[in-house]
């Protein structure tokens, strides 16, 4: 078990690139951990969108936008500052928000290509540094994950997803057409059936796609619903019998939850921990 990176090869000079050394080992971690699945390095939707270091899909688990940030950030007068090797502070834009955009631009394009929403776990690495309480507080409010130096990451990918309601954990088919999607603008066909142990739209007895969105609806304070029937004259009486004073449920990965305790099993830069390259500490690319 293993993850696939594309692309594969990676070219040398990215390899060797010393601003990239962070992403390269956590690239070094996730292709020797064991989890299955497939990572992006180096996405983006478009030049003026947010780039996704690492956009990973594991499979049974979640969806990860992963963002790499290596050296150690201080935040100054509500300004990010990266601290360079001779000990200036050199500005740089909040890696918390960087994190969250790319993760939505990932949400955008897989909606836009294939036609219905997947949610994007926000993940934010530090290899560098430990925790920073100020850090945080600010990856609450934006509901991004952390992940610190000695943390194992494999492990805290686990945790994470668990916080989440994960409606549809990847499967392999899903993620081929996924990664499909997001490499080249369009589905695969046919494209899976997003609905978790649901046949596919179009089969006997199943709604279409084209009724499928028809059933997919609204209710003031109680979120939105997926409502599965067989003819629209069903609809009235299955929207009659919701309860309006239903309590609405939290969007998933809106609660800043506490994830449990892990004991760090291969963690960045001690032993057992993936190979890094020979490079000393830099200031990291943005």
């Amino acid at each position: 078990m293993s993850i696939t990176i594309h692309p594969s090869p990676l070219p040398e000079e990215r390899r060797n690139d010393p601003r990239r050394r962070a992403e390269m080992s956590v690239l070094d971690h996730l292709a020797n951990s064991h989890l299955q699945g497939t990572a992006i390095y180096e996405w983006k939707a478009g030049a003026d969108t947010q780039e996704v270091d690492i956009q990973l899909w594991v499979e049974n688990l979640g969806r990860f936008a992963i963002q790499v940030k290596g050296g150690r950030y201080v935040i100054q007068n509500h300004n990010w500052r990266l601290v360079a090797p001779d000990g200036s502070l050199e500005e740089r834009p909040s890696p918390v928000i960087q994190t969250w955009d790319g993760a939505m631009s990932v949400h955008d394009v897989l909606g836009s290509v294939l036609g219905f929403y997947i949610y994007t776990i926000p993940v934010l690495i530090f290899p560098d540094m430990d925790r920073d309480p100020q850090i945080e507080a600010l990856a609450r409010v934006k509901g991004v994950h952390l992940v610190w130096r000695g943390e194992d990451l494999s492990v805290l990918l686990e945790q994470i997803a668990a916080t989440h309601v994960v409606r549809h954990p990847p499967t392999r088919a899903h993620i081929e057409n996924e990664v499909h999607a997001m490499l080249y603008r369009e589905p695969r066909s046919p494209y899976p059936s997003a609905r978790r142990g649901s046949p596919e739209p179009g089969a006997p007895g199943v709604p279409t796609q084209m009724e499928m969105g028809a059933a997919s609806v609204v209710i003031h304070n109680y979120g939105p619903l997926i409502l599965n029937f067989n003819s629209t004259e069903d609809l009235p009486a299955i929207i009659a019998s919701l309860s309006p004073t239903s309590p609405a449920k939290p969007c998933p990965g809106s609660s800043a939850e506490t994830m449990p305790a892990r004991e760090p099993s291969a963690p960045f830069g001690e032993t057992g921990a993936p190979p890094q390259l020979p490079h000393p500490p830099t200031a990291e690319r943005d």
